[in-house]
């Protein structure tokens, strides 16, 4: 096997973490399955946990000490024994991963456990095989508890009464784990083809062979009384905790690190390659193209700038990689199936582990994105186990679960929402459909940039104007730009209001400015949750932008009517020498009424411009019936604002008209009334 030194050293070398983490998808493993698969039962008490890596830099991993109480299968003489379990600390190397079991230094233990490859011990089904004992060792009715509490995606599993939830605890009595394990005949399981046998005692070792040469890095010990100690830990040496809790932790993406793919933010592509071999449906392009439908899952989210691509869909990395990518820093991210380094606990039947998925990330800080400071992703994964044709041969399933870890491999937890596709809950036959709580995840953590362009802070808006609202949007991978909301704040940003909502994302919105006058106006543009907020994680929107400072609604001024232009003017016979004079409203709603002028043609024509009043208050009926003074005249119809009336507009050539000598009122000049 190629050893992995060159990880290490780097690690060192840069003083950066690479943190892989992952999680599960599994199908619920019932106890009589863990008996059917173990090679030793044991129950007793963790006296030490402790992770590092091996003196080859071959492996980080966390070992875990059991105190023996009782051997229900295996040596009746074992007194102690080490369990490996994937995750650790070397250094400034640190592996979370999910779906190993949680052990406490101090608990006390029912455990399953099977061999790796090497020879070392490690939980069947991984936290499947492991159960917490509430009493004392002689009591055989004492409380078996098992946590499925946010352990990945399980299918079948029962459900609590009332609930569509995974029952987060089981319990079971001791003493039905112990009849189970004697009642299993010789366990025998099948791996990638090949029948194996585990009940014999040449194939698993007490402690792993690395044990004795690891470089120990992180130590939790328990430290027994003189009438408990069996002698198997009492010669560990103690080790003094950092000022930070940085024990092993096996944790479902932990929100105290959580991560993301920087790259995003500047619309490049995660590119992911595949590697077909073995994959449940038999064939290698259609198992690429479930892959594809999985990543355009979470490419297709409006809100989300996360892009994800298919680099080689042939790829050939477990032919050119000794090392599995969940063990060692892999050079790509990859998929992976039929389980090809012994990952994952091989099923028992059709439950167990369905696949694994998670990232590789660094200690050090990527920025803080909608007020969560994430680490900076390098390399996602996606392992499906082996022996899964059951589930895993239907194409819908198989995309199904490639989404879900592909959800982890991005930086997501579990959702207890129903219809979440990250769920930690049973679909299948459902395809690789987000739900919206799916959707609003990608869009927290990959968010689209939107920026306020006008107004940004020191304009003078008028009440009653149009004016154009205007944002900018980063660009939309699958072409659907989504649509946003629009908001005012008349007190800089304390309190809003909806201007519009659902209008499309293409950055202009035409607003009639509402009669609110003010000098600490905002606007902002948002782009909400479909689920709605999320205080608990998020600020209330996690795509937003409000203009910089404040600008100001100002009323509008008192109107010059002479600045009024009126529609056209009519001249129409009503009868008995009577003229009917009728017009089309000025554009201004402060108009309170109409003045008509009456004038000479015959005098206009020998260039002398005269009008008198016909009508003072026309009022706002638009029409007046006016008995001529004379033949051949013409009318004039100028709006008025209270006390004052437009002027009498321009002749042809420019000129300004006189007033009347006697106007109905005071007249404004500039008159283009007419």
């Amino acid at each position: 096997m190629r050893r992995n030194t060159s990880l290490i050293c780097l690690v060192w070398a840069l003083g950066v973490a690479l943190a892989p983490v992952a999680a599960s998808t599994s199908i619920y493993m019932t106890p009589e399955a863990l008996a059917e698969r173990a090679t030793v039962v044991v129950e007793g008490q963790v006296t030490r946990i402790a992770s590092g890596p091996d003196a080859n830099g071959l492996r980080v991993a966390t070992y875990i000490d059991l105190d023996i109480d009782q051997v229900h299968r295996g040596p009746a003489d074992l007194t102690g024994l080490t369990v490996r379990e994937a995750g650790g600390v070397a250094g400034d190397l640190v592996l979370e991963i999910d779906a190993a079991p949680h052990y406490t230094v101090g608990e006390r233990v029912f455990v399953f456990l099977e061999a790796a490859d090497d020879g070392a011990l490690r939980t069947v089904g991984m936290f499947y095989g492991k159960y917490s004992l509430a009493g004392s060792d002689s009591d055989d009715v004492e409380p078996a508890r098992r946590d499925l509490a946010d352990r990945g995606r399980i299918f079948r599993a029962p459900l609590r009464d009332g609930d569509d939830d995974v029952a987060p605890v089981e319990e079971i009595d001791k003493r039905s784990l112990v009849s189970l394990t004697a009642s299993m005949a010789t366990p025998r399981h099948q791996r990638q083809g090949r029948l194996e046998s585990a009940a014999s005692t040449d194939n698993w070792r007490p402690r792993p062979v690395e044990y004795d040469a690891i470089d120990w890095q992180r130590i939790e010990e328990w430290q027994p009384t003189p009438a408990t100690d069996r002698g198997f830990a009492s010669d560990l040496t103690t080790y003094e905790l950092d000022d930070q809790d940085l024990r092993p932790r096996f944790v479902a993406l932990s929100s105290s690190n959580p991560a993301r793919w920087v790259q995003s933010d500047s619309g490049s592509a995660v590119v992911i390659d595949v590697d077909p071999t073995g994959n449940p449906l038999g064939n290698d392009a259609q198992a690429t193209a479930e892959m594809v439908r999985a990543f355009d899952a979470w490419n297709d989210v409006p809100e989300s700038r996360l892009l994800l691509s298919l680099g080689n869909g042939n790829d050939n990395f477990v032919a050119t990689h000794a090392q599995s990518p969940a063990a060692a820093y892999p050079d790509r991210s990859v998929i992976l199936f039929d389980d090809p380094y012994n990952d994952i606990s091989n099923p028992s039947g059709c439950s167990g582990v369905l696949a694994i998925g998670g990232y590789w990330r660094t200690t050090s800080m990527a920025g803080m994105v909608n007020g969560v400071n994430f680490h900076p992703v390098l390399r996602l994964y996606v392992i499906f186990n082996n022996n899964f044709s059951c589930f895993l041969g239907d194409a819908d399933n198989l995309a199904e679960v490639a989404a879900h870890e592909l959800g982890h491999g991005i930086g997501l937890g579990h959702s207890w929402v129903f219809d979440a596709l990250m769920r930690s809950s049973a679909y299948g036959g459902r395809g690789p459909r987000l739900g919206d709580d799916d959707l609003d995840a990608a869009h927290c953590h990959y968010p689209h940039a939107v920026g306020m362009v006008t107004p940004n802070g020191g304009e003078q808006l008028t009440v009653g104007e149009t004016y154009g609202i205007q944002w900018s949007a980063s660009a939309e991978s699958s072409g659907d730009p989504g649509s946003v909301r629009l908001q005012l704040s008349t007190d800089g940003g304390q309190a809003w209001s909806t201007i519009a909502d659902g209008t499309a994302n293409d950055g202009w919105y035409d607003w009639t400015v509402p009669d609110t006058p003010g000098t600490d106006m905002r606007v902002r543009v948002v782009r909400p949750a479909r689920m709605g907020a999320n205080p608990s994680l998020y600020d209330e929107f996690c795509s937003d932008d409000v203009s910089n400072s404040s600008f100001e609604i100002v009323a509008a001024s008192p109107t010059e009517p002479g600045d009024i232009d009126l529609g056209s003017l009519r001249l129409e016979p009503s009868g008995f020498g009577d003229v009917r004079v009728s017009w089309e409203a000025g554009c201004s709603t402060s108009i309170s009424g109409y003045t008509v002028y009456e004038g000479s043609l015959a005098t206009l024509r020998g260039g002398q411009y005269q009008v008198t009043a016909a009508v003072c208050d026309a009022g706002l009926d638009l029409e007046e019936v006016l008995t001529p003074s004379g033949a051949d005249r013409f009318y004039l119809v100028v709006p008025h604002d209270a006390s004052r009336e437009g002027g009498l507009g321009v002749d042809s050539d420019g000129t300004l008209r006189p007033a009347p000598s006697s106007p109905c009122r005071a007249s404004t000049t500039g008159s283009s009334c007419s």
